[in-house]
């Protein structure tokens, strides 16, 4: 039943997306793909409707050592999201996006 409407979602983002000078291509150049719904948030977290400021962190997930926005294991794997760095919020999440946004950018 989630599917569909997922998939629905997917490639009205894609639509849009395919419209930025340089993007054009962008589903071509996804190696892989991962999401969570507020469903899947209230499944597997017990947050019921899921979470608007992600997972609530300990200590040692506050500030600077939330997780960080590029992968220390993978070359240009990037996260955006309230759960990394720099933290919970919508301005900070926007932030957090322009942070990966320039970070692609510098990439070759």
């Amino acid at each position: 039943m989630r599917e569909p409407s997922i998939n629905l979602l997917t490639n009205m983002i894609f639509a849009e997306v395919k419209n930025i000078k340089g993007l054009e291509d962008i589903e071509e150049n996804i190696e892989y793909k991962s999401y969570l719904t507020p469903l899947d948030m209230e499944n597997r977290f017990n947050a019921y409707g899921g979470t608007a400021f992600g997972l609530s962190p300990t200590l040692t997930q506050i500030n600077y050592f939330r997780p960080h926005f590029s992968s220390r294991k993978a070359t240009n794997l990037f996260f955006v999201g309230n759960s990394v760095h720099p933290g919970a919020g919508i301005s900070l999440v926007l932030n957090s996006s322009k942070l990966v946004t320039e970070e692609i950018l510098k990439s070759p």
